[in-house]
C-alpha cells in the first residue's frame, strides 16, 4: 500500500510566507477609522525624587527672619506642599519660616493692641474724654494736651499726651490754617511762615487772650509725606504760661 504525502499541496516554488502565528494580537494595519493599538506596561514607573532643596522653602525662611508682608508663611506653605510631593529637601526650613513668620505675626498684634490701649479715648463729636497718647495726624480744633517741656522749634513730634481741656494741661489747639503753597515749601519755611497766620487766628477765636498776650503761640506743620498725603495746614496751638484749665475759646 503507498501512503499519501504528508502534504498533498505542497505550496508554489517562490512562496515563502510563513505560517500566522497564534502569539500576533495586533494586526499591522488596523482596519480603516480604527485607532492604532497602544503598547506599554500596565503599571507606572516610579519616578525617582528630585534632587537639591527646594527654593520656596528657602524663600520662607528669609522671609521668616526678615518679614515683608508676611510672604515667608505663603512660601513655607506651598514649600511643604512640593517637598512631601517631590521628596526634595527643605521641609525644615519650611517649618522654620512658618514658625518665624507667626511669632512675627502674634509680635505685631500684641504692640498693636497694647498701643490701642494707650490711645486717648474720644467720644461721638471728636472730645477727648480719657488722657492718652495722641498722634500728630489725628490732632482736632479743641484738643488739649501735655508733654511739651523738651519740645523745640524744629522738633519732630509724632505723638502728644492728649488729655481732656477739664484737666490741667499746657496746650490747646485753637485753629487750623491754611498753608496757600502750590509745592512743599520746605521745613525752614514753614517753621518762619506759620506764627502770622496762628496769630492771625488767634485774634479771631480768643481776641481776650490775644490783646492781654498771656498765652504764646506755637504752630505744628506738615513734613513732606504728609504734604504728598493731602496735610496742607498748620495746626495752631497756644500755650499757657505753666498749666491750666479750661479751653481759650471759653
Amino acid at each position: 500500500m503507498t501512503q499519501p504525502p504528508e502534504d498533498p499541496t505542497p505550496p508554489p516554488p517562490g512562496d515563502q510566507t510563513p505560517p500566522p502565528s497564534y502569539e500576533q494580537q495586533w494586526p499591522v494595519q488596523p482596519a480603516p477609522g480604527a485607532p492604532w493599538p497602544q503598547y506599554g506596561s500596565p503599571y507606572e514607573q516610579p519616578q525617582a525624587p528630585k534632587s537639591g532643596t527646594n527654593g520656596f522653602a528657602i524663600a520662607a525662611l528669609i522671609f521668616g527672619i526678615i518679614p515683608i508682608c508676611f510672604l515667608g508663611l505663603i512660601f513655607g506653605i506651598v514649600a511643604l506642599v512640593q517637598t512631601g510631593k517631590s521628596g526634595q529637601k527643605g521641609k525644615g526650613l519650611a517649618i522654620a519660616g512658618i514658625v518665624l513668620n507667626v511669632i512675627w505675626l502674634v509680635a505685631g498684634v500684641t504692640i498693636a493692641v497694647v498701643s490701642s490701649l494707650d490711645n486717648a479715648d474720644r467720644d461721638s463729636t471728636g472730645t477727648i474724654t480719657k488722657s492718652g497718647k495722641v498722634s500728630v495726624f489725628d490732632l482736632k480744633v479743641g484738643d488739649c494736651f501735655n508733654g511739651l517741656d523738651n519740645v523745640k522749634m524744629g522738633d519732630t513730634i509724632f505723638t502728644l499726651d492728649g488729655v481732656p481741656c477739664s484737666k490741667l494741661h499746657q496746650g490747646e489747639v485753637y485753629a487750623e490754617a491754611p498753608i496757600n503753597e502750590a509745592s512743599y515749601p520746605g521745613p525752614e519755611s514753614l517753621q518762619r511762615s506759620g506764627e502770622t497766620p496762628c496769630k492771625d487766628k488767634l485774634q479771631q477765636v480768643a481776641p481776650k487772650h490775644y490783646a492781654n498776650r498771656d498765652v504764646g503761640v506755637i504752630w505744628i506743620y506738615p513734613e513732606k509725606d504728609a504734604w504728598s498725603r493731602g496735610d496742607h495746614h498748620y495746626s495752631c496751638i497756644a500755650i499757657s504760661v505753666g498749666r491750666s484749665t479750661g479751653s481759650i475759646t471759653d
